[in-house]
């Protein structure tokens, strides 16, 4: 039994493969600029549980998700001017002509509760 355990050499770490999964991607980078890209990477494949999805499931979600996010960007950003449009419109069928905006005002203004001292 002696002679066995004498034949064992130590083995050098550097001449092993690397593990399975390769996580190096995970290990936060030294400099400054890089580390906050880095984090919010983290944060967001976290928060949405990316990090136990396939690749294409991902891509999936982020499509997905981007295509949302243009919605919305596209509703704020247009909004305002359809609703600037819609008054003119509502003016328009209330009172049959469209230069009366004072008059809407003084109804609308009437229709809402003031206080009184």
């Amino acid at each position: 039994m002696s002679s066995r355990t004498a034949s064992i050499k130590p083995v050098d770490l550097a001449s092993l493969p690397r593990q399975r999964p390769d996580l190096s991607y995970a290990h936060c980078p030294t400099s400054t600029k890089f580390n906050f890209f880095w984090r919010w990477r983290m944060w967001l494949e976290c928060t949405f549980a990316l990090t136990v999805m396939e690749t294409w499931e991902r891509w999936l979600v982020l499509t997905l998700y981007m295509i949302l996010f243009g919605l919305v960007m596209m509703f704020l950003i247009l909004m305002p001017y359809k609703l600037w449009s819609l008054k003119g419109r509502v003016v328009y069928y209330i009172w049959g002509q469209e230069g009366e905006e004072r008059l809407l005002r003084h109804v609308l203004s009437m229709a809402t509760p003031t206080e009184k001292s």
